[in-house]
């Protein structure tokens, strides 16, 4: 009988921790942890303070403020989608100054990584006149483009 007993408490144990650990899974697979509202917003607002970021994309943040963002993985999504048309300097310089909409779009592109860039469904291209990062500057620097990368970026969340 005590054999029987240590046999059924040793799997509702097996159980319980298998509950815990899948419990902090999300949809997507991947370990989440659910953040308020006002966590979200309070860590994404931090993004005029991140001084800098690697040059491509996958290579290691060393920015902590850029790191945090990046950790909170997809919750941070729609409120770095609401920052694509803030069209104020940041305190990143690669080639152009940086607006904090460029450094959004820039955070968005490391938590999904999308096929194509900076529009992640490949249903429009930039116009190339330059062939460099110009044509990227030029196109959110166009009447409406920051705000069409915007709507393009928050369909794209949201269908997935």
């Amino acid at each position: 009988m005590f054999k029987l007993l240590r046999l059924q408490s040793f799997r509702v144990t097996i159980v319980v921790l298998l509950a815990l650990a899948f419990s902090c899974l999300g949809r997507d697979g991947f370990r989440t942890t659910e953040h308020t509202a006002a966590y979200l917003a309070q860590v994404v607002g931090e993004i005029d303070l991140i001084e800098g970021l690697p040059p491509k994309v996958g290579e290691p943040l060393g920015d902590p403020h850029a790191v945090a963002i990046v950790s909170l993985g997809r919750e941070a999504a729609p409120y770095l989608v609401e920052r694509i048309t803030d069209n104020s300097s940041s305190l990143v310089v690669y080639g152009f100054q940086y607006k904090l909409g460029d450094l959004a779009l820039a955070l968005l592109n490391e938590i999904y990584r999308p096929r194509s860039w900076p529009f992640p469904d490949n249903s429009r291209l930039l116009p190339r006149k330059h062939g460099d990062f110009r044509d990227y500057v030029d196109f959110v620097n166009s009447p409406g483009g920051r705000q069409e990368l915007k709507e393009h970026w928050m369909r794209f969340i949201q269908g997935k």
